[in-house]
């Protein structure tokens, strides 16, 4: 999300590289990136990539109830991906079979 004044419902939101704020300075949400998420994952926990990209996947979609649709790559499922580069960020983002973002190069 970038910096700046944001709506979420009927509240105005500020947006810094460090944080969102109420105006009230009270949080209202993370910014932090997926991408972001897995590495710090990873770098804390000292799993492997393959347990980190489950725990947002499979694992999620399955504590959510919608393993079915969701949280892996099989005929009838949701077919959303993220394309990572070797370091993990994001190289692009296909959704429903179309490209909506590709990272600069």
């Amino acid at each position: 999300m970038p910096a700046g004044r944001h709506l979420l419902g009927d509240y105005d939101v500020y947006v810094d590289e460090t944080s969102a704020r109420l105006a009230d300075g009270t949080l209202a949400g993370s910014i932090l990136s997926l991408d972001q998420a897995l590495r710090n994952v990873i770098q804390v926990t000292g799993c492997t990539l393959n347990e980190a990209l489950a725990g947002m996947t499979t694992t999620a979609a399955r504590v959510l109830g919608q393993e079915e649709e969701r949280g892996r790559v099989a005929p009838g499922s949701r077919a959303d991906l993220v394309l990572l580069t070797p370091d993990l960020h994001v190289h692009s983002t296909i959704v429903a079979g179309e490209v909506v973002y590709e990272a600069a190069r």
